[in-house]
This record gives C-alpha cells, structure tokens and sequence, in this order.
C-alpha cells in the first residue's frame, strides 16, 4: 500500500487572515499537521456500526433456537435449609409405670418368694398335721365291710398262700391327746409283699380305712420307715396288717 505523507500546511502572514469585525478578539488554535485524518479514520468504524444497527430486522439472518436438553426442563432440585432440618422440639415422655424398678421395701410381704428353708411358708409337714385337728376329715367311702374285706385279700397273694399271712397289730398314736374327734377311728387294715431281705414288692397299702386319710398316712409311714417289723420269714410273702389307732378311753 502507498504510504501516507504527511502534507504541511503553508503559514500565512499575519496580513492575509481575516480580520474580524469590531474590536473582539479571536483566539485561533493551530492543530498540528496530521490531526485531522487521524480523527477522520477513528470516526469510521463508528459511522459503519450506525449504518449496521439501521438495518431493518428483516434484513438480518434468523437464527433458530434448539430445543432445552431434559436436563434443563426438569425442576431445580430443592435444599432444605437449616431450619427445615431442625426437628421440632417434642413433649418429654412419660416414663412407663411397667418399666420402673420395683423398690423391694415396699413388695406387700404376700408376694415374696418362697424360702424353702422357712418351715412357716412350705407345707406342713406329717408330724406337724397329727397335731392340727383341721387336719382329720372323716370319710367312710374307703371302710369295707367285714365280707369285702376277705375278698379283696385275695387279690394279695402269692404263690403257695390262699390268703395273706396275718401279722401284729401296728399302732397309730393319736397326737391329739386333749382333743376329740366327733367320731371315733375305725379299725383299719395294711395289705404288703415282702422279700425275704425285707424289701417290699408290693405295697404297702391300705386295704380298709381307719376313715381318717391322715392316720392312714401314718400307718404306711410305719410300715415303710422299719419302725413296724413284720414277722420273719424265708422267701416272699404277703402279710395282711391290722392298724390300731391309739385313741383315748376318755374320748369314746
């Protein structure tokens, strides 16, 4: 490209400007050489965006707008701020009534447990019922009669006997020494097989009731402790054992 050479302006005498009318005076400003093209290139660029922008839309290219991505169409996910987060502050429980400690002090002595070394909370035993009059309910279902009593010792033989051996009396005492029962006991009567060591096969049991469940206890209780001897013998034998309760003579 031809370069630019810079043309410089002819000064002219003082003589040759224009004079003014009137006294005024008129302050002139001398641009230097080269100011006036370098305004004129700095103004262009500005008249051709002018020209651009008065352009009707019509005369410029449509351009068309894609479609959102699915990602851009779907809701901005929502964050719970702080105090969405902080739970409400609920009413304090009330304690369960089943679930507090029971104090031991205060359990009614009925529900204590049981010792079964304390003889005033375990059942009572034999000895300690001989001794309580509540303890003697008469019952006279279990008393036979004089026939019915030789027809069940039939049923405790063995072999080489037609009935039992009869044997002595065994003696029930009767505890209640100052108490009287409103009837009196009956003669009972204690069946048993005995080995010849002593031992029982069978039995001992009570053939025909005193009519008293207790003094029938005791009578087996005799029987099985030893405290009762039975006669003595060289094989197997069954015995039929008349009971005797020591009743007193001041109660009859």
């Amino acid at each position: 490209m031809p370069s630019h050479q810079s043309v410089q302006e002819p000064e002219l005498p003082p003589s040759s400007l224009p004079q003014a009318d009137g006294a005024a005076d008129v302050n002139v400003t001398i641009l230097p050489s080269g100011t006036l093209k370098s305004r004129l290139k700095t103004e262009e660029p500005t008249e051709t965006a002018s020209e651009e922008n008065d352009l009707g839309e019509s005369d410029r290219p449509v351009q068309s707008t894609p479609p959102p991505s699915p990602e851009e169409t779907q809701p901005p996910e929502i964050v719970p701020s702080i105090d969405d987060t902080i739970p409400e502050e609920l009413p304090p429980e009330e304690p369960d009534p089943a679930m507090e400690p029971v104090d031991s002090e205060i359990v009614p002595p009925d529900e204590l447990p049981v010792d079964p070394g304390n003889s005033e909370l375990s059942p009572p035993t034999l000895e300690e019922q001989l001794q309580d009059l509540t303890a003697y309910d008469y019952n006279e279902s279990g008393i036979l009669k004089e026939g019915e009593v030789g027809t069940q010792l039939l049923g405790w033989t063995v072999p080489g006997q037609i009935l039992p051996s009869k044997a002595d009396s065994l003696e029930v005492p009767y505890l209640l020494v100052e108490q009287c029962l409103d009837i009196a006991p009956e003669p009972g009567v204690l069946v048993a097989v005995v080995n010849q060591d002593g031992s029982f096969q069978r039995g001992p049991e009570i053939l025909t009731s005193t009519g008293y469940a207790i003094l029938d206890d005791q009578a087996k209780a005799i029987a099985e402790s030893g405290e009762y001897h039975f006669p003595e013998r060289t094989e197997t034998q069954a015995y039929s054992v008349p009971v005797e309760v020591l009743y007193p003579a001041s109660c009859l």
